[in-house]
């Protein structure tokens, strides 16, 4: 099953990279900094209540200019050992290249699954997003899809270091002013996880991120990736 994984990631990146000749490429870096934890402090009766804030900038431009900052917050309550559901809202700040500024609000649902498979852990999370920007005579309501894989394996090698791999597909279930109905999107990512401490963690990779677009050419963006998250 792990060598399944690894080989369906690295194909889907393989098919990423192989239409970069037709599109146009850029090199970002995302930067994330993320507080985590539960509510059992507040009450025992609220041990299976998450929680869930992060912030990220986004720079393009060859990574020279700020393309893009957004904050997540989000709240979910653990049904099983490995099923969790979420709710979450995300305000996006975007400058676009050559576009006029704007802001997007985004209020999504997860489902999260996780199983231990071999040496590491199994994540599928499907996200139903609802997206409305915040301009004048541009209000139209998109409504998104996304479904993740996520395998994360702790290197035998390399102590407190993890290596996680994922591939995620973005859908657009309807018409509008963010795009016609169809795939848009689809982003494959390779990262070390350092465990710094029992509640610091660092993440450093790569997140290769294809954009499908219908009026110009399609979009490639080399993302550099550094996460620090803390767990409490």
């Amino acid at each position: 099953m792990k060598s399944n994984i690894f080989l369906m990631v690295v194909w889907v990146g393989v098919f990423n990279i192989s239409f970069a000749s037709a599109a146009e490429e850029d090199f970002y870096g995302w930067q994330s900094f993320t507080l985590a934890g539960d509510m059992r402090k507040v009450s025992p009766r609220l041990d299976k209540v998450r929680w869930n804030v992060m912030s990220q900038t986004r720079l393009g431009n060859n990574h020279k200019d700020l393309t893009e900052y957004l904050l997540f917050a989000q709240v979910g309550y653990q049904l099983s050992d490995s099923l969790s559901l979420w709710l979450g809202y995300t305000h996006d700040w975007l400058t676009p290249r050559n576009k006029q500024e704007y802001q997007e609000h985004r209020s999504y649902q997860d489902l999260l699954w996780d199983r231990s498979i071999g040496p590491g852990l199994l994540r599928l999370r499907t996200r139903f997003e609802q997206r409305f920007k915040q301009a004048v005579n541009n209000s139209d309501l998109a409504w998104r899809i996304r479904q993740m894989i996520e395998y994360r394996w702790s290197l035998p090698f390399l102590s407190k270091t993890s290596l996680v791999v994922s591939e995620e597909p973005f859908f657009l279930l309807n018409n509008s002013s963010w795009g016609q109905a169809g795939t848009s999107e689809n982003r494959v990512s390779a990262m070390l996880d350092f465990k710094l401490d029992q509640h610091t963690h660092l993440g450093l990779g790569y997140l290769n991120q294809y954009i499908f677009r219908t009026d110009q050419d399609n979009q490639v963006n080399h993302t550099l990736l550094v996460n620090m998250a803390f767990n409490f």
